[in-house]
């Protein structure tokens, strides 16, 4: 019980984490009044958002072993809370990869809302995550800082709040199912010897109008072949004479 409720207060991270952050750019998106938005800049401000959520998470996490231990053994608390930040970055990822195949067929508008997506870049950012975060739990000393205890404090003021508590409760229990399922998932595609670029190349290929490719084919068969029955007809109409009868020419030799 007491690993589950770890994985839950990790998930309460997670979704107050989202939440602040949601807020911080609103506010930057306010001040910069609305600039077109670059490559560049959207990477810098991911690579500065999974910063934090790393920093932030393991000193959620060397918070919670101090208030109370629910995890004794280190190792345990590093190996659990690094497959289930592991698991909640794959998440994110697959969400921006749909996101940004639904874009694609999309109009302008759902255009300027997507970020930038590159799975190379994606999975370099995610391991490299994963490894500053291990970093981050050994050596705590990193996230000691004002600004990631200002990211904890927060966390755990609105997650102790009377209502909007219970609110941000049941979102991470839900988002911690959500995590699951859908990390598994991606796991057993690696398992099975698939790679994320060819699970996402697999996911490519499905479209919503799939169900019309059997209608369409079934089409193109028909018109092809009324085609060929139109060159029959005009073949055999080409050669009759006044009485209605078809003329053949004579192709055996002499």
């Amino acid at each position: 019980m007491n690993i589950l409720y770890f994985i839950f207060l990790l998930g309460i991270n997670f979704v107050i984490f989202g939440f602040i952050w949601g807020v911080f750019k609103m506010l930057l998106r306010m001040v910069t009044g609305g600039i077109n938005k670059s490559p560049q800049s959207e990477y810098i401000l991911r690579v500065s958002k999974y910063i934090l959520l790393v920093a932030v998470t393991a000193n959620f996490v060397h918070s919670i072993n101090q208030e109370n231990e629910l995890i004794q053994s280190f190792t345990a608390r590093v190996i659990i809370s690094s497959i289930v930040l592991g698991l909640y970055l794959l998440g994110k990822l697959q969400n921006r990869n749909r996101f940004s195949q639904f874009s694609a067929i999309g109009g302008d508008l759902i255009k300027s809302l997507t970020s930038t997506f590159d799975p190379k870049v994606e999975r370099f950012l995610i391991i490299g995550s994963i490894v500053f975060f291990i970093a981050c739990l050994f050596f705590p000393s990193i996230v000691d800082n004002g600004l990631i205890n200002w990211f904890t404090n927060a966390i755990k003021g609105l997650s102790n709040a009377f209502f909007i508590g219970f609110i941000f409760n049941i979102i991470a229990f839900f988002s911690i199912i959500n995590i699951f399922m859908r990390g598994s998932n991606i796991l057993g595609k690696l398992i099975s010897g698939e790679s994320l670029t060819d699970s996402f190349k697999k996911e490519q290929k499905k479209s919503p109008f799939g169900n019309m490719g059997g209608f369409s084919r079934g089409f193109q068969n028909q018109q092809n072949s009324s085609t060929v029955e139109d060159e029959y007809v005009k073949k055999s109409t080409t050669n009759v004479d006044e009485e209605g009868f078809t003329e053949y020419e004579d192709v055996t030799e002499e």
